[in-house]
């Protein structure tokens, strides 16, 4: 199971990245399929390609019925195409060929193909809350060298120069920033290592179920790894893994396990810090959720209290060869 990090497995995943707005998921295929019609969309999946009855069925199929599955969107660039009827486009323009096909003119529809389409990653109804979103952040671009410059551009990672933090933009699954976190570079002990920027609005990420780094592509193919802090996630994207979410803390609340409970991935990695926290916080997850995924943990810290020091060793490797499952 755990191939981690063969390269293969980078290559695809840094593939899946450079997919950007054109990658979908499951979630937003099966409520593109709800919208276009049919009530409990049944759909099975063939590589990239995710299959079901067509939706244009009862204007293009004899007796307006497809009587075998036909219909797919391909996940990684978005082509829908209808092997019975020939119906065929991309999910850009569905609103248009809908419109055109069945002479529906649906607003919701063309609503949705804007701003929601190309989400690359979407769990609806984790809050009932609504959002409030930061539009500026006004702090500098981050400059040193505690990540690597990919990183830094990934996750707009910035620099408050008054309180010398690293400050972490932390995103909603629509790519909008909810929060601001610093944490602190300094040398004082009275200083609290975290601290949110709530002056400047949004919220707290672990109401709406939000986990860092949620927002970008995950290959469902491999085992997603949850980290305790974000800074752990930061360290690992540095050495080219990039399958990773950090939970943003060892409190794990109950929208965040609905998240975990609706993404894509089927099999998890607990990878919390390596004390009683983060071994509370595993358990936590694992007993919710162990009747639906499977459970992978890392046995070895090599002596270390979290992913981002052994990465800064030189012993992430060795320490990820320990996986077993729980």
């Amino acid at each position: 199971m755990m191939n981690i990090l063969k390269n293969g497995t980078l290559e695809n995943l840094k593939r899946r990245r450079k997919m950007g707005k054109t990658y979908m998921n499951l979630h937003i295929y099966i409520d593109l399929l709800r919208r276009l019609g049919i009530e409990n969309p049944q759909v099975r999946k063939n590589g990239n390609w995710i299959n079901s009855s067509c939706p244009f069925a009862k204007w293009t199929h004899e007796g307006g019925v497809d009587r075998n599955p036909s219909f797919g969107i391909n996940l990684a660039n978005g082509v829908f195409h209808c092997f019975g009827c020939g119906i065929k486009g991309h999910v850009s323009r569905i609103y248009n060929t809908w419109k055109n096909v069945t002479g529906i003119d649906d607003p919701s529809l063309k609503e949705f193909g804007k701003k929601e389409l190309f989400i690359p990653t979407l769990f609806r109804d984790i809050s009932p809350k609504k959002p409030r979103y930061i539009n500026y952040i006004p702090f500098p671009i981050y400059t040193g060298k505690l990540f690597k410059k990919e990183t830094v551009k990934t996750f707009s990672l910035r620099y408050d120069p008054k309180e010398r933090r690293v400050v972490i933009p932390i995103r909603y699954y629509n790519n909008r920033v909810i929060a601001l976190k610093g944490r602190y570079l300094g040398l004082d002990p009275e200083q609290p290592r975290y601290r949110f920027y709530k002056e400047f609005g949004g919220q707290m990420p672990h109401s709406l179920g939000v986990w860092f780094g949620y927002h970008l592509p995950i290959n469902p193919d491999e085992p997603l790894i949850l980290v305790e802090g974000e800074r752990n996630l930061l360290k690992l994207w540095d050495v080219g893994i990039y399958n990773v979410w950090s939970a943003g803390g060892s409190e794990i609340s109950n929208a965040q396990l609905k998240t975990l409970r609706t993404c894509e991935a089927k099999e998890l990695v607990l990878f919390f810090d390596n004390d009683k926290a983060g071994e509370k916080a595993e358990k936590r997850i694992y007993e919710k959720l162990k009747d639906y995924m499977v459970f992978y943990k890392v046995k070895d810290y090599q002596g270390c209290n979290d992913p981002a020091e052994m990465v800064e060793k030189g012993v992430i490797n060795k320490a990820l060869k320990s996986i077993k499952k729980i």
